[in-house]
């Protein structure tokens, strides 16, 4: 008697439906994550439902597999009872469940932490007696309750964003909420400062806000939001102007409970401003005393035997008293006088340093003249014209170096001397950018910019002060103008026929005027238009585009650099952009609204092109950019009339082509790929295929061991919605039925990662080209739900998989176990990183054997895995005689154990783990963790998670919590520090 037939059917029919809509959704969510954004709860409680439904008809089946043979009647009839009452109850869940219909979308904004921690740690070169006192003094103000506003002032460079960033992170675990908002001299208006705000609630709350023009019903909805936070801390960092909290919307804390409530700290050059909002306690941070400036000094020069000789020291004192006890004068003076190694050099550039002192004029003429003397020393002319072109950008900008290296590389920067031929270098992009890096390197190392890391993006920052000086050296030396980020809605009133470079980055010009600027060789518009602020625009806010007069760029023939992306209000570009014949870059992406421009066929020059991201529909006069040596067509899905067929094969000197999601090129892959073949000099390709034919001619045709780097996309019935955070050779492959493929499936013998998603992949070592790849270096797979065992060992030969270092495995649905049995000799013998998320059959992660063969592990993170038990454990009944005989595990590289949602975890491993390089364990939803396994954490540096969980932990020892316990920190999951934790 088969009772569970009508079960098996729902299973095999509806709940294939709802499985394949559950792939959809998490997919769509995975690429919205990726943005920063978060599920709705509606959203994840229809996930979590879809689960139990899926849970509850297989533990169905399993119980009348197991009981199905009973021959007692009366159990056999409850059995048949039970499977008709489970069918009709799931039968109607599941039908509910598919015909849900999401309609506010799958995700909202994702609010930032409840602080962002600055790694202050690293900002105070010198632990001075007075900064020590200055932050204990503000910690002690923001604790106090009777204190609800404190105002922290000081001259330019002295330090208050410093020592405030070194408060923030202190006190992040007193306050329910740190609000961080950098104000500066552009962005102090009120309409300004409320948007900035009002971003930290979320782009809904500052959509709405945005929305409102009745300025006092704008300030009374933050003042709500505001007073809605309990123990908030609002920092506005860089308040230039006096300013009306009521205008803008901040609760008065003198009219709140300052415990409870909002506080506010603002930092200032100007008691004044302190004044006008009332503070109840001002810090004054004043210069360094001789003695923290000279240990600062020594820090930054590291050089004892140098500063220690009895000729130079007293010329090194004297060099840090003309400094004044400026923080930004030491730290900017002290990288040029360390490569001076004779006393007649100090004494030489003392009297430089002195005799500069009354040049500068202003209230900032005496530190101004300090950084001077730090410019002056920069190497060569074009150094210092890439430093001064950091001023191009707004006020505390953060710039990404690689957009700074492409100007530098467009201006002609870096090349010292110009090719008479082309009138510009005839250097290789690769080369330029490698100089580009070197020059960077040089002034970040006279510490005229401030070097940013964030994830895998550099980013450089320009102290204000810094800036000032650059855009007045700029206007007097070199007729460069910068109004950047100064909210013009319309061109300044300059005398254009003298000025040969602008930046009007980041405003509101909506007018565009007719102007006579014969000497003109760089326009910069990014990011312009009728917008509020830097930020997204409802879509119910009608407003213009921005209309260029036909004849706009007639008057300005000499224009080398034209740079108009991010401009999201221009539709139409005008006829005379094509008689700019002097023109090497035109930077027009991501200008979504850009549907038309005129032929480029007299831009022969041209060796830059970014149309990335816009609407386009044709492109004239391609073929005669024979000077082209970067071309990016990414995301231009309304493209589908190019002049010339054999475009591309005519762009000869061509380095760089973007053709991801490029409709034309889409419709001609065939065409494409012979072009390429013929392109001597190219070294950088993405693309992408939705033709599995066309994707194989690639892969034969193309010459990729000339290529520095490449993207490929196939996507075959399936929406590709994640790119891999991998800089070079990366291939991404979605819908693939790579199982029945195997004898045609390849990859570029180079390629460095490989994405595979609802690819029904068979075990790994049945894939030949992923085993014959020697570079490949991250593998991620993801989407599969039939694969059960992805690592057979006694299948694996030596050294398969040896150069990988990354794996990361995500929405395996029916994935038992990762491996099984031993692996061979060498077998991935070089993976750092293991990455397993939302695989809900898997009971552990590694046998004790395998873990043990992993001895260059460094990241082991595991995340929403419903069923999984420990994380090290007992393999098959095979492998367990070995594995009982491992009394403990060494991993002598393990850095990070990062565990998250596993409600069923409770043991990490039964076996010790010896662990003296991990540094950091973070722990959050695994209820059932109580002990951790772990020997020798002598580099243990944090463990994060909450305080509900680490009072619950059990100790064999007392003295290990006692040494324990000072490490820990109670926090978030969902800050960014915490989540960023083992990213793959």
């Amino acid at each position: 008697m088969k009772l569970s037939t009508s079960i098996k059917t729902l299973r095999d029919k509806k709940i294939k439906d709802l499985v394949a809509k559950e792939s959809d959704t998490k997919a769509k969510l995975l690429r919205e994550t990726e943005q920063k954004m978060q599920p709705l709860e509606e959203v994840n409680l229809w996930l979590t439902r879809v689960e139990a439904a899926k849970t509850k008809v297989e533990a169905a089946i399993t119980t009348y597999e197991h009981k199905g043979d009973d021959n007692c009647f009366v159990r056999l009839r409850q059995l048949f009872e039970l499977a008709e009452s489970v069918e009709e109850e799931v039968s109607k869940e599941v039908e509910e469940l598919l015909g849900k219909q999401f309609q506010d979308g799958l995700v909202m904004k994702q609010l930032p932490a409840k602080a962002t921690l600055f790694n202050s740690s690293s900002l105070l070169r010198i632990r001075s007696t007075m900064t020590e006192k200055k932050v204990e003094e503000i910690m002690r103000l923001l604790k106090d309750p009777k204190v609800g506003k404190i105002g922290v002032y000081g001259m330019g460079g002295v330090g208050k964003t410093t020592i405030m960033k070194t408060v923030n992170d202190r006190v992040a675990a007193y306050f329910a909420r740190i609000i961080w908002v950098t104000v500066t001299k552009e962005k102090g208006g009120i309409e300004m400062l409320q948007s900035m705000i009002a971003e930290q609630f979320g782009e809904d709350f500052q959509k709405n806000l945005l929305c409102e023009n009745d300025k006092e019903k704008r300030a009374s909805m933050l003042s709500n939001e505001l007073k809605n936070e309990k123990k908030l801390l609002l920092i506005l960092d860089d308040l230039w102007d006096e300013i009306s909290l009521d205008k803008v919307g901040i609760p008065d804390p003198q009219r709140t409970s300052s415990s409870e409530g909002c506080k506010i700290a603002v930092t200032t050059r100007s008691l004044v401003v302190c004044d006008s909002i009332n503070t109840q306690a001002n810090v004054q941070i004043n210069c360094l005393s001789d003695e923290d400036a000279w240990n600062l000094f020594e820090a930054i020069v590291e050089n004892d035997d140098l500063l220690y000789n009895q000729e130079i020291e007293p010329l090194a004192r004297d060099v840090v008293r003309e400094c004044g006890g400026l923080p930004l004068a030491i730290i900017t003076i002290a990288p040029v006088m360390k490569r001076m190694k004779k006393a007649k050099q100090w004494s030489y550039n003392l009297d430089k340093l002195r005799k500069s002192r009354a040049e500068i004029e202003g209230p900032d003429g005496n530190v101004f003249q300090l950084l001077r003397f730090s410019y002056d020393h920069l190497k060569t002319e074009r150094i210092k014209k890439c430093f001064l072109y950091c001023a191009f950008y707004p006020e505390d900008h953060q710039i990404k170096t690689e957009d700074l290296i492409e100007y530098w590389m467009v201006e002609g920067f870096i090349e010292e001397e110009k090719n008479d031929e082309f009138e510009y270098n005839t250097s290789s992009r690769s080369d330029e950018i490698g100089k580009g890096l070197d020059i960077l390197k040089e002034i970040t190392d006279s510490c005229m910019l401030e070097t940013i890391q964030e994830k895998e993006e550099e980013y450089v920052k320009m102290h204000d002060l810094l800036r000032d000086l650059a855009i007045r050296i700029m206007r007097e030396d070199y007729g460069f103008i910068s109004k950047a980020g100064m909210q013009l809605k319309q061109f300044p009133d300059l005398a254009w026929e003298k000025v040969s470079k602008i930046s009007l980055m980041d405003n509101r010009i909506t007018f565009l005027p007719q102007l006579n600027c014969p000497n003109l060789s760089t326009l910069l518009l990014r990011r312009n238009g009728p917008i509020l602020g830097f930020f997204a625009i409802p879509d119910r806010m009608k407003l213009p585009s921005i209309k260029f007069p036909e004849s706009f760029f007639s008057q300005m023939l000499a224009l080398e650099v034209l740079d108009l992306s991010q401009s999201d209000f221009i539709k139409v570009l005008p006829s005379s952009l094509s008689e700019l014949t002097n023109l090497r870059a035109l930077y027009l992406q991501f200008m979504r609204q850009l549907q038309e421009i005129p032929s480029l066929a007299k831009l022969t020059k041209l060796q830059v092109l970014h149309l990335g991201g816009t609407s386009i529909k044709e492109l004239q006069g391609l073929e005669n950019l024979a000077s082209l040596k970067f071309l990016n067509l990414d995301d231009t899905s309304e493209l589908n009339y190019i002049q010339a067929d054999d475009a591309l094969y005519k762009l000869s000197l061509l380095e760089e082509l973007h053709l991801w999601e490029c409709q034309f090129f889409s419709d001609k892959d065939s065409t494409c790929i012979q072009d390429l073949t013929h392109l001597r000099h190219l070294s950088i390709v993405r693309m992408s295929f939705s033709s599995y034919e066309n994707y194989l001619k690639a892969i034969a045709h193309i010459k990729w061991n000339n290529l520095t780097d490449f993207s490929i996309k196939l996507c075959v019935d399936s929406e590709g919605s994640v790119e891999l955070a991998h800089k070079t050779k990366v291939v991404s492959v979605y819908g693939l039925d790579i199982y029945n493929q195997l004898s045609s499936f390849c990859i570029p013998v180079n390629t460095e990662a490989l994405l595979l998603s609802q690819c029904d992949i068979p075990i790994l070592s049945k894939i030949p080209c992923i085993n014959s790849v020697k570079s490949l270096k991250k593998l991620y797979l993801e989407f599969e739900d039939s694969r059960d065992c992805l690592v057979m060992g006694n299948e694996m030969k030596p050294n398969m998989l040896a150069s990988l270092e990354a794996l990361k495995l995500e929405y395996f649905y029916e994935l038992k176990v990762i491996w099984k049995g031993v692996l061979p000799s060498g077998c991935l013998r070089n993976l750092k990183s293991i990455y397993v998320d939302s695989c809900h059959c898997l009971k552990n992660l590694f046998s004790f054997k395998i873990l043990q063969q992993l001895k260059n592990i460094e990241v082991i993170k595991v995340t929403f895995n419903d069923e999984i038990e420990e994380i090290s454990g007992l393999a098959d009944e095979d492998d367990q005689r070995d594995d009982t005989l491992i009394h403990e595990i060494a991993l002598p590289k393990l850095r990070i154990l990062h565990l998250r949602d596993l409600p069923n975890l409770h043991s990490i491993s039964t076996k010790a783990w010896v662990c003296e390089s991990l540094k950091i364990i973070a722990v959050f939803g695994c209820p059932g963790l109580r002990k951790f396994p772990f020997e020798r954490l002598s580099a243990l540096k944090s463990i994060y998670g909450t305080n509900e969980w680490w009072e619950q932990m059990e100790w064999d020892d007392p003295a290990s919590m006692t040494a324990l316990q000072p490490l820990f920190m109670d926090c978030d999951s969902t800050s960014p520090d915490i989540a960023e934790l083992g990213a793959f």
